[in-house]
């Protein structure tokens, strides 16, 4: 239980200093934070669908302007999500 509060308190500090986050539950998006460019929420939408990425987050580093992944995809779908985002912005 401890670890799990754990997690969870460090999960939303990450949230809280993001510009932006998308969260997958059961390979939909859900959650919204922030303003996201629609071509690149479509990227993302195909990503997942595409590789039946069921959950994750993605979210903007407000430090250092780069894009992050916390759980649910290997570091080939993060590549991808990182190209989509250098893309569009």
């Amino acid at each position: 239980m401890k670890i799990l509060l754990l997690l969870h308190s460090t999960l939303l500090q990450l949230l809280s200093i993001s510009d932006f986050n998308i969260a997958v539950y059961k390979g939909s998006i859900i959650t919204k934070k922030g303003t996201i460019d629609g071509r690149f929420l479509n990227d993302c939408k195909d990503i997942i669908e595409s590789n039946n990425i069921k959950s994750g987050i993605i979210y903007l580093n407000k430090n250092n302007r780069r894009l992050r992944m916390i759980w649910g995809m290997e570091k080939g779908l993060q590549q991808r999500f990182r190209n989509s985002w250098s893309f569009y912005n």
